[in-house]
């Protein structure tokens, strides 16, 4: 089974966005930095004489600016990613096949076949279908745009069933 899709430079924008909740290593670093800034603003000696109220509300200030600066600072690096970076291979036609072996992904310059025995999850947001090939990488299929050929609906399920045959397949020592 397989299917066609276009992929927009929109599409890479919302789709990295949606993706980065399912980063286990940025909400390591997230939580690193928050009980990092939360410590700092509560032992800072600006604020050692102040009331308790006090110390929060500083910790609070530095906490918004902190992670509303990151988020900027992520949003205009990921814009221009997008806006000045090539797209070769990413942007444009992409083609998913379920094969006996694992997922086939095909584009204009590139094909990959990931083995069922390697492939991680299956991750949905509003917008998208994450089919993660390794912790951080997957192939991204837009829900809401129609497909070039194929069916979304019965390409899901049956990845869906051949990835619990080949996690069932898969030895516990492994």
């Amino acid at each position: 089974m397989k299917i066609r899709y276009n992929l927009t430079r929109w599409d890479l924008f919302t789709g990295h966005w949606q993706a980065m909740r399912f980063s286990r290593a940025l909400h390591c670093v997230l939580a690193i930095l928050g009980l990092f800034i939360i410590y700092s603003g509560f032992t800072d000696s600006q604020v050692s004489e102040s009331s308790f109220l006090g110390r929060l509300c500083y910790t609070v200030y530095w906490l918004f600016l902190a992670f509303g600066f990151g988020f900027l600072c992520a949003l205009a690096a990921s814009a221009l990613n997008i806006l000045l970076g090539s797209g070769k291979g990413l942007v444009g036609e992409h083609q998913l096949a379920l094969t006996d072996e694992g997922l086939e992904e095909s584009t204009e310059f590139n094909r990959s076949l990931h083995t069922w025995a390697g492939l991680r999850s299956l991750k949905e947001t509003r917008f998208f279908y994450f089919l993660f090939v390794t912790e951080n990488l997957a192939h991204m299929i837009p829900k809401k745009k129609p497909l070039l050929e194929g069916d979304l609906t019965s390409f899901i399920e049956e990845f869906k069933a051949k990835m619990k045959v080949a996690k069932s397949a898969v030895s516990p020592c492994n």
